[in-house]
């Protein structure tokens, strides 16, 4: 009999023992996040060629400033807004400065071709290198042109030649 009271108590207590939940449901939070880097990308631009300068003033060619307008596109992430600046170019006359700068081509040979770059086509704002001389501009996510408005001033008596220049363009959130 002892064995089977032994086997009893251990069927009542495996009886008493709570069964595993079968059905149910049960819930969780999946927490998801992400960075989104703010990118600027901004295309390079075509060379620009301007027109045949002139320095030379007669009765049948008065001198007038050369001008022209180039665009570069330029994205930035929607709603955002960006400041683009543009440098002194590689060969700025000795008193140019980021928020006034006096920009100028060479032939390279010692010659100089003065030149301006403005931020609109009445050729009023000039175009520097600082927050407060760049053109602020706000994304949509796609390129955008920003004309860079070009203009060689009259009465520039300079060597014939190919005079030519670089100015770096930067783009900053």
């Amino acid at each position: 009999m002892k064995v089977r009271s032994s086997l009893l108590t251990v069927l009542l207590l495996i009886a008493s023992y709570p069964a595993p939940a079968m059905a149910g449901s049960a819930n969780a939070n999946l927490n998801v996040s992400a960075s989104v880097v703010p990118s600027i990308i901004i295309a390079p631009p075509a060379p620009v060629q301007l027109d045949e300068y002139n320095p030379i003033a007669t009765p049948y060619n008065p001198v007038t400033p050369v001008t022209k307008t180039a665009p570069v596109p330029i994205t930035l992430p929607s709603n955002t807004t960006g400041k683009i600046t543009l440098g002194q170019g590689q060969n700025p006359a000795p008193d140019s400065t980021d928020p006034t700068p006096v920009r100028r081509m060479t032939d390279g040979n010692g010659n100089y071709l003065l030149y301006e770059l403005y931020q609109d086509e009445s050729q009023t704002t000039i175009w520097g290198n600082t927050n407060d001389t760049g053109l602020s501009l706000t994304g949509t996510g796609s390129a955008s042109n920003v004309n860079v408005h070009i203009k060689i001033p009259e009465g520039q008596n300079v060597p014939a030649g190919n005079y030519q220049d670089t100015v770096q363009l930067k783009a900053t959130l």
